[in-house]
Order: structure tokens, then C-alpha cells, then sequence
């Protein structure tokens, strides 16, 4: 192999890589303050717990009904994609998806006590911060596409396509909320 071989074989960065750094650096900061209240030894304490660990208790808490962890998927989903409107679309759905979280009280109980979410910090901020990011990106390119700049061979936006998609999410959403 030579160099202008190799050369061909590497990568570019691009926006959307800033997007999945700032995934990666969600897992890693503190997310989630959580309360658990020990029944056995009698002990209430609070701390924080970094941002896998919530991914992993988001994918068990998948079985209680708790859908936030579905923004995971569907952020990779936003990554990989190089069309903008599927782009936007995955981001938003994975936007939702990671708000759905503040509308419920987590709570699991074991035989030792209770585990409940009391909030949440910078670490979760930042995971939401990635699909707004991808989001931006794709109203981003629409704009360079309105304005002639790029020469990209995607389908055209389908405004009524989209706004069916939304509201149907929407009204979705909100019914699997209340």
C-alpha cells in the first residue's frame, strides 16, 4: 500500500462526528441523581451515577415501560443516515424519546429498598444536546440545498409527509404519556 492509498482509506471528519462525541461524552459525565432508600440497613443516601450507567438501567427499565432509552437507537440511526430529512426526522423522534423521561417518576423496588430518579444533570443535558445537534445539521443542509450551494442528488423535502409523520409521533407520544 502506498500513501496516496492510504490517504483514500481515511475518513473525513465531518459535523455530525461532533454529534457522537458529544454522545460519547454523555456516558461518561454524571446523568442521573438518584435516591436509594435502604430498607434493610435503614439508609437514605443520594448520589450521581455517569451517564452509562444510566444507559443501562434505561435498557432494564425498558421493561417497566420507561421509552427514553429508545433515543439511543434512534440517534444512531440520525448518525448513519446521509439524507437530512431522515436525519431530522430520527433526531427529533430521538429528542422526544429523551424528554419522555421527565414526564415520569423512575422508580424500581428491590428486596433491600426503593431506587427512585430525583433528577438529572449535566450528563443527560449533554446526550440531549447530541440529537439537537444532528437535528440542526439537517435544517442546515436543507438550507444550503434551498440556496443551490450543494449539488446532492436527495429526494426533495415532503412537507406533508413530514407533518402527517409528526403529529402521528406526536399524538403517539402524548398518549402513551397520559
Amino acid at each position: 500500500m502506498t500513501l496516496s492509498d492510504l490517504k483514500k482509506n481515511i475518513r473525513r471528519i465531518e459535523l455530525r462526528d461532533f454529534g457522537m462525541a458529544l454522545y460519547l461524552l454523555s456516558l461518561l459525565l454524571p446523568a442521573v441523581w438518584e435516591e436509594d432508600d435502604n430498607w434493610l440497613h435503614e439508609t437514605l443516601t443520594q448520589d450521581t451515577l455517569p451517564g452509562w450507567w444510566a444507559f443501562i438501567l434505561g435498557l432494564l427499565s425498558m421493561v417497566y415501560g420507561y421509552a427514553a432509552w429508545l433515543a439511543n437507537p434512534l440517534f444512531i440511526a440520525a448518525y448513519r443516515t446521509r439524507i437530512a430529512e431522515h436525519r431530522f426526522i430520527y433526531a427529533i423522534l430521538a429528542l422526544m424519546a429523551g424528554l419522555s423521561v421527565q414526564l415520569q417518576l423512575v422508580t424500581w423496588y428491590d428486596e433491600d429498598g426503593r431506587f427512585t430518579v430525583i433528577g438529572y444533570t449535566y450528563g443527560y443535558y449533554v446526550w440531549l444536546l447530541s440529537f439537537v445537534w444532528l437535528a440542526g445539521l439537517a435544517v442546515l443542509s436543507w438550507r444550503k440545498r434551498a440556496k443551490g450551494i450543494t449539488a446532492n442528488e436527495e429526494r426533495p423535502l415532503h412537507i406533508g409527509r413530514w407533518i402527517i409523520l409528526w403529529l402521528t409521533t406526536a399524538v403517539a407520544y402524548w398518549y402513551y404519556v397520559s
